[in-house]
């Protein structure tokens, strides 16, 4: 596989792709509030773009999950499957290095929502005639839409913060009611049943930058949506991308600040498929 940016191969490193689920499924776990400075109230505008209410929110979290669904092709890929007597699923947790703060409330729901979708797909792909699963997903779709209600209501990153912790636990009992679902399903319908539920990091990757005294930041492409789809400033979602080891798979958006060179940053996608090294080198004059 291959590191792309702006969709040319800056590197091959050898060996086969061995996740088969390869962006982020369960995004939401990815997202680790940073501690708050100050429970500061900044404008609904500010925070929301152009989402007036917690309704045209969801209207605009739904057009960024479909975008990054049609153009991501990690994303594209099943997470569960029925194959005649076999049932194949997989619970892993990206675990992210990007950190985002309390008054970031867009990210969170954005990536309940992926979640759903995603799992709403995979299932009704698998068991098209059976409804055992729906409730499980209706479930997820009440937790959203309260969920971001309340990034709305929260007068305080207080009260943010504490929401965050209730409902991404009630996100993960669903989850985890779900997957009772599916094994008392396989096991009345004589089904074998394999799947994983560990953590999985991503992929040990070196970033290196040519010349050193470059600054790069990134956010994952998914991000990189919702800041366009809601007409928030990208100022605010970047993450500073330091030379040496991370943890990284999917797609990602970066931004390049080269000593000596005049104008606006470079900007672009990038793509981890595999581990290895990937460059980042300043363009020619």
């Amino acid at each position: 596989m291959s590191f792309i940016v702006n969709n040319s191969s800056i590197a091959n490193p050898p060996g086969n792709w061995s996740i088969p689920f390869a962006m982020a499924f369960f995004a939401f776990t990815c997202v680790i509030p940073a501690p708050a400075q100050n429970n500061v109230q900044d404008s609904t505008t500010a925070r929301f773009g152009r989402a007036a209410n917690s309704g045209e929110a969801l209207e605009l979290f739904q057009d960024v999950v479909q975008h990054a669904l049609d153009e991501d092709p990690y994303l594209a890929e099943a997470r569960i499957t029925r194959k005649e007597s076999v049932l194949t699923y997989d619970f892993r947790l990206l675990q992210s290095e990007v950190h985002y703060s309390d008054d970031n409330r867009l990210t969170i729901p954005l990536d309940l929502l992926l979640t759903s979708r995603i799992l709403e797909r995979d299932l009704a792909g698998a068991f098209p005639s059976e409804s055992f699963w729906r409730q499980s997903l209706n479930e997820m779709d009440s937790i959203l839409r309260q969920f971001v209600a309340v990034a709305f209501a929260a007068r305080t990153n207080t009260e943010w913060r504490s929401a965050v912790t209730k409902y991404r636990q009630d996100f993960d009992h669903s989850v985890e009611r779900l997957d009772t679902v599916l094994n008392e399903y396989a096991n009345r319908n004589g089904l074998d049943v394999y799947k994983s539920r560990e953590p999985l990091e991503g992929y040990p990757v070196t970033i290196q930058i040519d010349p050193a005294g470059a600054h790069l930041q990134y956010m994952r492409h998914l991000e990189y949506l919702l800041c366009k789809t809601f007409s928030v400033p990208l100022d605010d979602h970047w993450t500073d991308l330091s030379a040496g080891p991370h943890f990284l798979i999917g797609r990602y958006r970066y931004r390049a600040i080269w000593p000596g060179m005049a104008g606006q940053p470079e900007e672009a996608n990038f793509e981890v498929t595999s581990k290895g090294t990937i460059p980042f080198k300043a363009p020619k004059p």
